[in-house]
């Protein structure tokens, strides 16, 4: 009897036909500063267990301290991160990332990311979203308003920012 290959095995996880909503924050104080401290937030609902706050290091090659931008976009990432199989939709207050990674990301690519800051971290955002086998679509809302599930999101990051406890 001839020896027969193993089945080929399926490594890409299937999407799970849900659709979640995410609402991602990001905060600094002493933006840009060497005393800087910054924490991201990433809400779904009160009293979830997804719901994510962490301080965070966001330095970068070439870069002093963590910036307010880097939270904004580490609050995106690790939103991705922490999802891969759902359909999302992930809320975001910061339309200069939303516009780095839905706009302007080509034009980087195209130029060899000469000169992009924060680059790190969009580039690990867009192979995140080139490896999820489920849609991802983004929406800017307005940040400091009405806005319940933004302002929770802000409050997780603050909280985060606030901890000291670098992840």
């Amino acid at each position: 009897m001839p020896e027969r290959s193993p089945a080929r095995v399926n490594t890409r996880l299937e999407p799970s036909g849900t659709q979640v909503t995410i609402y991602t924050d990001g905060s600094a104080i002493h933006n840009g500063w060497e005393n800087a401290s910054a924490g991201i937030g990433v809400w779904y609902a009160d009293g979830c267990r997804e719901n994510i706050s962490m301080h965070m290091s966001l330095t970068n090659q070439g870069e002093e301290a963590p910036s307010n931008s880097r939270a904004e976009l580490g609050a995106i990432l690790e939103a991705l991160r922490r999802n891969e199989v759902d359909d999302l939709e992930i809320e975001s207050d910061s339309l200069t990332s939303l516009r780095a990674i839905c706009v302007d990301a080509e034009g980087y690519e195209d130029r060899a990311w000469l000169g992009v800051r924060n680059a790190d971290l969009i580039k690990a955002i867009l192979i995140r979203l080139r490896k999820r086998p489920a849609r991802t679509a983004f929406r800017w809302v307005k940040g400091h308003d009405d806005n319940y599930r933004n302002n929770r999101a802000d409050a997780l990051a603050n909280e985060g920012r606030d901890s000291n406890v670098p992840v």
